[in-house]
């Protein structure tokens, strides 16, 4: 018996819906969702925008003007709170200071020249009577070291000799008045040398008896009278 070999069996195809049929009307509305949806998701993702601070993305809606989310925009506030805030207040206005200027030479010689003259004779008259002093004591003079009169004799006596040579050079310095200038350097050295000669007896370190001839260590001011004439 002769066996024919098997022919191979074709599937027939399902004939593709027409239209008009139930089953093309539910693809086309099957396509036209999904071509809805992908739409949808299309816009959705044109509102989402990135955070300028962090990085994140946001909705359009969920940042401010400068493109920061809340979080970010909270953090910003607090750090300028913490920051100290610029002084907005007017800054005076500079006033323009004025020029410097010097007295005229032809007014400073004579008041230097003044002030120098005193300076010398005020100096002659206080080393007179400093070294009267040691002349006077000879050995006795270490008392002087303990002595409060000859202390004060020192720190404020010598100033008669020290302040005339100081405003020999103030009228050579700027900015200063003229009155100023003539009143300190053509009465202050004479003042100075009639406190030596009329108040400098009272602080004398030593001072004289009744007879004239009696030496006495003088300790306190006053008491004991005139150390000199």
């Amino acid at each position: 018996m002769k066996l024919e070999p098997e022919r191979p069996t074709t599937r027939a195809e399902p004939p593709s819906p027409q239209p008009g049929d139930p089953e093309y009307e539910r693809l086309r509305a099957r396509l036209a969702e999904l071509q809805a949806q992908q739409e949808m998701a299309a816009s959705d993702k044109d509102d989402i925008e990135q955070c300028e601070g962090c990085g994140d993305e946001f909705d359009a809606d969920d940042l401010n003007a400068d493109g920061l989310c809340a979080q970010c925009e909270d953090d910003e506030a607090s750090e300028e709170a913490e920051e100290p805030r610029p002084d907005m207040t007017t800054p005076e206005p500079a006033t323009a200071e004025p020029a410097s200027r010097r007295l005229h030479w032809l007014v400073v010689a004579p008041l230097s020249l003044w002030c120098l003259c005193w300076c010398a004779v005020n100096g002659y008259d206080y080393l007179y009577l400093t070294w009267r002093l040691f002349a006077r004591l000879k050995w006795a003079s270490f008392a002087l070291l303990i002595n409060p009169c000859f202390v004060i004799w020192l720190a404020l006596f010598s100033s008669v000799v020290w302040a005339p040579l100081n405003l020999s050079w103030l009228p050579w310095g700027k900015d200063f008045k003229l009155g100023k200038v003539a009143l300190l350097a053509l009465f202050a050295p004479p003042l100075l040398g009639l406190a030596l000669h009329y108040v400098g007896p009272y602080f004398y370190p030593i001072t004289w008896g009744e007879d004239g001839h009696s030496m006495f260590l003088r300790y306190w001011p006053i008491i004991g009278g005139k150390g000199y004439n």
